[in-house]
């Protein structure tokens, strides 16, 4: 008698699944498809595409020849790809739209025209990152975390990162090293782009240092107060 009972609700069990797995499968296949992006263009470094309707925001490779260089996803229809152009070759990059709640991510858009980037054009491109890394990038002892100058950068398949003299290196932590100040994740490595750090934002150039004053990131000026936090 008892062993008939567990045999009917093993069975309850089973078929309750089986209907909780159909209900997610008929609601997953309900989510409208958004399209795919079309219209791509280059406008100098700056990737453009255009507009989807209910997309939620992008996702954006950049390709050099065949090579996948860059990743990204961004809620606008431009990107500004200068910072990745790091040796004089074709680039092109293609789109998908993300969809949010009832719409699925729609499919990859075809390749964009190639972009030549020149040599001369990659040392145009590096003196400017210079000055506006001379004039923006935050420096002296206002930063969020500790000065250390006694130890060396090493680059390795995943990145860059800072071994100091003792042989550790610094891991989720903000470190100045000579003039600027530099953000290691938990991994050890440099990283670059926006750090959420104590309730508090900052930026990174591609050089991985810290940037203070108005800058300027996907087309938008933002300003960042003396120890690197944005300013609301």
């Amino acid at each position: 008698m008892v062993l008939m009972k567990m045999k009917k609700i093993a069975v309850l069990i089973m078929s309750c699944a089986l209907m909780a797995g159909s209900l997610i499968t008929a609601h997953a296949e309900t989510k409208e498809k958004l399209p795919t992006v079309s219209d791509l263009w280059w406008e100098d470094q700056v990737a453009h595409w255009e507009e989807v309707d209910d997309a939620y925001k992008y996702e954006v490779v950049l390709y050099r020849n065949s090579s996948k260089v860059k990743t990204v996803e961004t809620k606008n229809t431009k990107y500004n790809f200068g910072n990745s152009f790091t040796k004089a070759d074709s680039y092109r990059f293609r789109v998908r739209a993300l969809g949010k709640r009832e719409f699925a991510d729609g499919a990859w858009s075809s390749y964009s025209e190639e972009i030549d980037i020149s040599q001369t054009y990659i040392n145009n491109l590096e003196e400017e990152r210079e000055k506006n890394r001379a004039s923006s990038v935050g420096k002296g002892a206002s930063g969020p975390g500790e000065t250390q100058n006694d130890g060396e950068w090493i680059s390795d398949q995943n990145g860059w990162w800072f071994k100091y003299a003792d042989g550790s290196y610094p891991s989720n932590a903000w470190v100045q090293v000579k003039d600027a100040w530099y953000f290691f994740g938990s991994d050890g490595y440099m990283k670059t782009g926006w750090i959420e750090w104590k309730n508090k934002k900052y930026y990174c150039d591609a050089s991985g240092a810290m940037v203070t004053g108005t800058y300027t990131v996907e087309g938008t000026a933002y300003n960042f107060a003396g120890d690197g936090s944005l300013m609301q």
